[in-house]
């Protein structure tokens, strides 16, 4: 606590601070306040004129009720001049009138009575504290660079704020220090706006060349918000520009004398300058889509190349590259059409040549396959469907022999007989029979007739097995016996008293077997 008797309080920071002991002195007036040595003498001197005071009353009392009345208040000595006006700023801070020190008139009620006036000292000095800092933060992001008027005005709303303090007016002075700190606070939310705007102008006047606009656009960016990187990055542009340009006038050049090599390389050089280089891209990818355009053409004219010469694999391979490198090309899918065209009549031509190739070869199922094949890819070919008319009773006909052939022993059926006769006839009917058909209608012919034949067969048995040949009789008892029967199967049945039947089958070919049929029953019952 300051000492009573060190003086009035000093201003601090700008504000002037009361110790709790000055809340109980006279009357606040203008000028320092009394310490407390000449608060206690004058307290004395007030004692003893209230003393004299009340004996001049008692004694004037009458002369004083013969009095027209009392009298008129004392008034302020003389009102305040008007107060200066300030500008006030743009938008919405507008400055209060400054009221000057000298010109706050004198309290009635002493201010350490007055709560409302304690309150508004008592915030003023807070928002005072507050606002300076704020102030100088503003002034270091170059406020008044861009919003001059607003900030000339929130400074001279603190200044006014500051007068009506010095001049005990507290009540002025916290509206004051209000308005300043809405204003200042305005100020506050305006710069990232400020920012944005400083950024865009960079840019625009980075796109048009115009250097020193665009360095400065930046250079007010980044005293708005010093780490900004998109600030940074186009100050870093702006001193680059002069680089990018001589890379992109190499690149130009290059181009024009159809040098794409050099050029590509210039407009590689500008990127790695400046990635943000838009010419430069677009420099890139005029190279990359002529290029593109060069291999697609590439593929397509070895595609077509392969399809007139009925290369078609060939032709399909250059045709997958060409609509890997551009998709959705009607010039792909046109020649895809016929490279499909090609591969069908290819298709059908070596079906067809298979399909020929059997029916001389009268391997009639294969000749009726592949024409049946080819007609599932056109159904509308003739030469497909007379051959296919032509092969499938060729193929049913040889089946037919080549069953019979393949099981001899069935022609001793008389039916079988009949069936193969029946066939002979139809094979004899075809014209011009090729080879295969002449040796399936001669081996058929041998086999009838050997099936007509008669082969020696030697039975033996013990002379007391009765035995029986199906399809021939009875044959009693034997020891050995010869029989002339057709090549066919047969079975003999063997049956004694006693014993257990026997039933043995054999087969007759074509000639007589090596060893006799044994028929005899030797398993008792």
């Amino acid at each position: 606590m300051r000492d009573p008797d060190s003086g009035p309080a000093r201003p601090v920071d700008g504000f002037e601070r009361i110790a709790p002991a000055d809340l109980n002195a006279a009357p606040l007036a203008a000028g320092p306040l009394p310490s407390r040595n000449a608060i206690t003498a004058r307290s004395l001197l007030i004692a003893a004129g209230l003393i004299l005071l009340l004996a001049a009353l008692l004694i004037g009392l009458p002369a004083l009720l013969d009095a027209s009345g009392p009298a008129a208040p004392a008034t302020a000595a003389g009102d305040a001049a008007e107060a200066a006006t300030v500008q006030p700023p743009p938008a919405t801070v507008a400055a209060s009138p400054a009221v000057p020190a000298a010109a706050a008139p004198a309290s009635a009620t002493p201010i350490w009575d007055d709560e409302a006036l304690l309150r508004a000292r008592a915030e003023s000095q807070t928002l005072a504290a507050q606002l300076g800092p704020q102030l100088e933060a503003l002034r270091a992001a170059a406020a008044p660079r861009w919003a001059a008027a607003a900030f000339a005005a929130a400074e001279a709303e603190i200044g006014a704020a500051q007068a009506a303090f010095d001049g005990r007016d507290f009540r002025n002075a916290v509206e004051r220090y209000r308005a300043a700190s809405s204003a200042v606070a305005a100020l506050d939310a305006e710069r990232p706006r400020q920012l944005k705007a400083a950024i865009a102008n960079g840019y625009a006047a980075l796109a048009s060349g115009a250097l020193e606009p665009a360095a400065a656009a930046f250079d007010l960016a980044l005293a708005i918000s010093p780490g900004d990187a998109e600030a940074r990055r186009g100050q870093t542009r702006v001193s680059r520009f002069p680089d990018v340009q001589a890379q992109l006038q190499k690149a130009a050049s290059a181009e024009a004398r159809g040098d794409l090599a050099a050029a590509g390389t210039a407009w590689r050089e500008a990127l790695k300058l400046d990635p943000d280089t838009d010419a430069a891209r677009s420099g890139l990818a005029r190279l990359d889509a002529a290029a593109a355009s060069a291999r697609f053409g590439k593929s397509m004219a070895a595609a077509l190349a392969a399809l007139d010469g009925g290369q078609l694999d060939a032709a399909e391979q250059a045709l997958q590259a060409a609509a890997s490198q551009r998709p959705g090309d009607t010039g792909v899918a046109d020649a895809r059409a016929r490279l499909a065209r090609a591969r069908r009549e290819q298709q059908l031509a070596a079906l067809e040549a298979q399909a020929a190739a059997a029916a001389r070869a009268e391997n009639w199922a294969d000749a009726a396959r592949h024409h049946e094949a080819a007609l599932a890819l056109d159904p509308s070919l003739v030469a497909a469907q007379s051959g296919l008319a032509a092969a499938r009773p060729r193929a049913a006909l040889a089946a037919r022999l080549d069953a019979w052939i393949a099981q001899p022993a069935r022609l001793a059926s008389e039916a079988v007989q009949a069936d193969v006769s029946q066939g002979l006839a139809s094979a004899r009917a075809i014209a011009a029979p090729g080879p295969v058909l002449q040796r399936q209608i001669a081996t058929l012919e041998r086999l009838l007739r050997e099936a007509a034949t008669p082969v020696a067969v030697r039975l033996q048995s013990d002379e007391r097995t009765e035995v029986t040949v199906y399809k021939v009789g009875p044959q009693g008892r034997f020891k050995d016996k010869q029989l002339q029967l057709r090549p066919g199967r047969y079975t003999a049945v063997g049956a004694r008293p006693g014993y257990v039947d026997v039933r043995v089958e054999f087969e007759v070919g074509t000639e007589p077997a090596p060893s006799p049929v044994l028929i005899r029953c030797e398993e008792k019952l």
